[in-house]
C-alpha cells in the first residue's frame, strides 16, 4: 500500500507512506495493522529509497549536506533510518532512528526560523512518524516491549498514524 499526502509543514515537501507486511512486526502490531514507515520525497536519495535501493540511498543521504534547519535535519535523519531499517543494517537504522527521534523532538523545546512559525501539529507530526519508524526497527530487531513503546507514544501524538 502507498499512500501521498502533502507534509505537515505545508510546504512543497511531499511523504510517501511505505506500506508493507512484515512478520517480525507481530508482536508489537495487531494483525489487521500493517507497519507504515514514512519517507519525505523531495530530499536527495528519496528516489533511491522509492526504487528500494536502500543501501544506495543511505550513502547519498550521508553524503547530502544540503540545508541545516532543524527541518532539514528531520527529513534527512528521517529518511535515512527508514535507509537503514529497509537495507536490514538494524545497528545503523538504531543510531539513525534514534537521531531522527531526536531531531524531531527537539522541536518541541526550541527551534530555527521555520519552527518557530510552524504549527504544533506540524511538530508533533513530525515526531510521531520518527517514533514509528523507529517502531519498526525495534520490531525487526528483536525488541517488542520497545517497538510498542514508541508506537504508543506516536498514537498519542497523532492518532491518525
Amino acid at each position: 500500500m502507498i499512500t501521498t499526502s502533502k507534509s505537515s509543514a505545508n510546504r512543497l515537501s511531499i511523504s510517501r507512506l511505505l506500506g508493507f507486511v512484515l512478520c517480525a512486526c507481530a508482536p508489537a502490531y495487531a494483525a489487521n495493522q500493517a507497519p507504515v514507515m514514512t519517507i519525505y520525497e523531495d530530499l536527495a536519495g528519496a528516489n533511491e529509497l522509492l526504487a528500494g535501493h536502500y543501501e544506495q540511498a543511505a550513502m547519498i543521504l550521508l553524503r547530502t549536506r544540503g540545508g541545516n534547519t532543524i527541518e532539514a535535519k528531520i527529513l534527512r535523519t528521517n529518511n535515512l533510518c527508514v535507509a537503514r531499517t529497509l537495507a536490514g543494517q538494524l545497528t545503523l537504522a538504531q543510531a539513525a532512528c534514534d537521531n531522527a527521534v531526536h531531531q524531531a523532538a527537539r522541536t518541541q523545546n526550541y527551534g530555527d526560523w521555520f519552527m518557530r512559525y510552524a504549527s504544533s501539529q506540524a511538530q508533533r507530526e513530525y515526531l510521531s512518524r520518527a517514533l514509528t519508524n523507529r517502531s519498526i526497527m525495534r520490531a525487526l530487531a528483536g525488541d517488542a516491549a520497545g517497538a510498542a513503546k514508541d508506537k504508543a507514544r506516536a498514537a498519542k501524538l497523532d492518532p491518525q498514524i
